[in-house]
């Protein structure tokens, strides 16, 4: 959709016309723009200030264009205020913020070596207007406002472009943003199996191959290429879900169990009835299972071999019925990714012998060194 420029609110300047197109380059692609107000605030066109009406509706479909925002113009924002919203003018009313203005408490932070606050001017004020207001009474009308584009375009952005650093450069993107897109293919690769450096090793050859020589250009973008800690934590986020979710399962047996034993002759045990109902297809599946199962071992007996031995071996320690129905819900589960969740036990029960060398604490007393007496000796 192109981007229009409004013609009555205001009349621009031959300069600021041409220096519009800069305007145009922030704003993403896909929506319809409406340039109202522009103007110039210092003599570098680089720094401008600018209302743009957008055509939207609802607060989804605003996040939604700020998130490409930042993309188009490689601007991370952050929240500097917000205001009452779902009023009965007003949907949404946020003002954002450059990251690049950390607004600091202490005195020393911008002393650390990582740090990146600059004190950056810029920010962006979203708003949403209601187009249809509910009266006191319940009833629905239209806006009664004298603003001419409030119908069409109901979403308003004012953009005061003054930063006071380099936004595209290295010391600049490092800071951005993970991408979904980057997040998703790391996920990717851990729920394969992959460790989190190995996961990132593998994501970055993909980049190689997928940009060639600019990948030293692209590298550096933190949006496309994250960094080591991210990823990390990412890969505890998941094993969180993992082991929170192995732990539901399990609580859920020992739900199943208890009602199976309170209530042998009822209805109420908790499992699902359409597996138990359906034995016939349960069987048929099974049966396949074990063809699967004799075919790879006659097609490569020497891959399948030992674990299929070893399966069996796991298989016949299984003495209970709980063990068994827990083994069924658990198998296939482990994607290959360990992580130590339990505690660290610093103290065994292994006792320590003595050593050759050493002397043993004597048992009984030695004869002949009882304690003389006091007195002398006749």
């Amino acid at each position: 959709m192109p981007t229009e420029i409004c013609t009555s609110c205001a009349n621009f300047s031959k300069q600021e016309t041409e220096t519009l197109s800069k305007v145009k380059d922030l704003l993403p692609e896909g929506y319809q723009h409406l340039i109202c107000k522009f103007c110039v605030t210092s003599g570098s066109n680089d720094q401008f200030e600018a209302t743009v009406r957008i055509n939207l509706f609802s607060k989804e479909d605003v996040l939604k264009w700020k998130n490409s925002f930042q993309e188009s113009s490689k601007v991370t924002l952050r929240i500097k205020r917000t205001y009452p919203a779902q009023s009965t003018k007003v949907i949404y009313k946020v003002m954002y913020r450059c990251q690049h203005s950390t607004q600091p408490r202490s005195s020393t932070a911008d002393a650390r070596e990582g740090s990146k606050n600059t004190d950056c001017p810029a920010t962006t004020f979203l708003t949403l207007y209601q187009t249809n207001i509910c009266d006191p009474d319940g009833y629905k009308r239209k806006s009664r406002s004298s603003d001419g584009h409030r119908a069409d375009y109901p979403a308003v952005v004012q953009i005061k472009h003054c930063h006071n650093h380099d936004i595209i450069a290295a010391s600049a993107v490092k800071h951005r943003d993970v991408s979904e897109t980057a997040k998703l293919r790391l996920e990717q690769l851990m729920l394969q199996g992959y460790a989190p450096s190995a996961a990132l090793e593998m994501y970055k050859n993909d980049l190689q191959l997928e940009h060639g020589d600019d990948y030293v250009y692209i590298c550096a973008d933190r949006a496309v290429c994250p960094d080591q800690a991210y990823v990390y934590r990412l890969y505890y986020k998941l094993e969180k879900e993992k082991v929170d979710g192995d732990a539901e399962d399990e609580c859920i047996l020992d739900k199943e169990e208890a009602a199976d034993i309170d209530n042998t002759s009822h209805d109420e045990y908790i499992t699902d009835k359409k597996q138990i109902n359906d034995s016939s297809s349960l069987l048929a599946d099974l049966q396949d299972f074990v063809k699967l199962c004799e075919q790879k071992l006659a097609a490569d007996p020497a891959a399948f071999g030992p674990s299929l031995k070893a399966f069996m071996q796991n298989f016949r320690k299984i003495k209970t019925d709980t063990h068994l129905i827990r083994a069924f819900h658990t198998f296939g589960k482990y994607t290959g990714v360990g992580l130590t969740t339990g505690k660290r036990k610093i103290i065994s029960n292994k006792r320590i012998g003595i050593q050759p060398t050493s002397l043993q604490r004597r048992q009984r007393a030695v004869p002949g060194l009882k304690r003389q007496g006091a007195c002398r000796q006749k």
